[in-house]
């Protein structure tokens, strides 16, 4: 089982100019299950569809369908044990540019999610989860526009860049939702663990 082609979701869902990219909707949707968000179709759906939702049902509706697939497939992969977890962005073979927007934009959509799940990143006890948060809130805001004429060596930061991203949220959903089931780490929670 693996996630949908990036250009696929990517293309249907700029059928709206007000709904993200495929890989921020990706961060989004792995942000809301790191942070131990039940998926009751309300929570996550909204900062997705917008203002979608008061408009084209049959729209919303093909739309629902395909996150909901995404959704399945991520929390599968987030549970398994054989870390086969992937990133929904471009593929190897496209621009280097494309690529590390895709991936900035996925770390904003993963931020997103948690902070709309009440995850207080003050609030966090230091662990390597919060370090790790840390790490992909400094990769969002990667510049991705001075990137001059791509290199060897570009390219396997980048990559380097992608497999800490991948590794990280296996390590804060490992921390939030399998270790501690998310308990005390919501703003306004008296409880630290």
């Amino acid at each position: 089982m693996s996630l949908p082609d990036y250009e696929q979701v990517n293309a249907a869902l700029s059928i709206s100019d007000n709904l993200p990219s495929a890989a921020e909707v990706h961060g989004l949707i792995c942000g809301f299950i790191c942070a131990g968000k039940k998926m009751d179709g309300k929570s996550w759906l909204e900062p997705i569809l917008g203002h979608l939702q008061t408009q084209n049902k049959d729209l919303v509706r093909h739309y629902k369908q395909r996150l909901l697939e995404i959704y399945e497939i991520s929390n599968l992969k987030l549970q398994s044990f054989e870390f086969d977890f992937e990133l929904l962005i471009p593929d190897d073979d496209t621009d280097l540019h494309y690529r590390a927007e895709a991936l900035s934009h996925w770390c904003q959509g993963f931020l997103i999610a948690m902070h709309r799940a009440g995850i207080d990143f003050k609030q966090m006890p230091a662990s390597e989860a919060k370090e790790a948060i840390q790490n992909i809130s400094e990769i969002s805001q990667l510049d991705y526009d001075t990137i001059g004429e791509v290199t060897e060596k570009d390219e396997m930061a980048y990559a380097e860049v992608m497999e800490y991203v991948r590794m990280a949220v296996l390590m804060v959903y490992s921390e939030f939702v399998t270790e501690q089931g998310n308990l005390g780490l919501r703003s306004g929670s008296k409880q630290l663990h």
